[in-house]
């Protein structure tokens, strides 16, 4: 995983509650009273049916792999040193699909896999949801 003194995000009004359910080791995204889709990052309406009634809800499970990659090279001094480190967008099919980017812990990555929620911290303290591939029976 990657080191707790990374930058830490530059919080928007609109994503407050996100990074505020983070502090609470809780994974939320936005979720439409009218027509019950989820979507991240938060918007002002909902994308479906752009209804202004909208809530935060728990992330449902399980997470799965939907793309990933391995970084090598460090863009940002922050990084220096660091790689390589796995990159992933991570999907939650209970939550209409809400797709997450984020770290992943991961010897061998395989797209579909469950992952585990784990929490990592930046910018000295701020909670980030990080992910790891759950182990199959036979070791994968």
């Amino acid at each position: 995983m990657l080191p707790a003194d990374l930058p830490g995000p530059v919080i928007a009004e609109s994503e407050a509650p996100f990074w505020a359910a983070c502090r609470e080791h809780r994974l939320v995204f936005r979720r439409c009273d009218d027509c019950a889709a989820w979507h991240h990052p938060p918007l002002p309406r909902c994308p479906r049916c752009r209804s202004a009634r909208l809530q935060w809800a728990e992330a449902r499970g399980p997470a799965r792999l939907y793309a990933w990659t391995r970084v090598h090279v460090a863009l940002h001094p922050s990084v220096e040193g660091m790689p390589p480190y796995l990159v992933a967008v991570v999907e939650f099919p209970a939550c209409g699909g809400v797709r997450l980017i984020t770290n992943l812990r991961a010897e061998a990555p395989r797209i579909g896999a469950e992952l585990d929620l784990v929490w990592g911290t930046v910018g000295g303290a701020q909670p980030v949801p990080r992910f790891v591939q759950r182990e199959t029976e036979d070791g994968r």
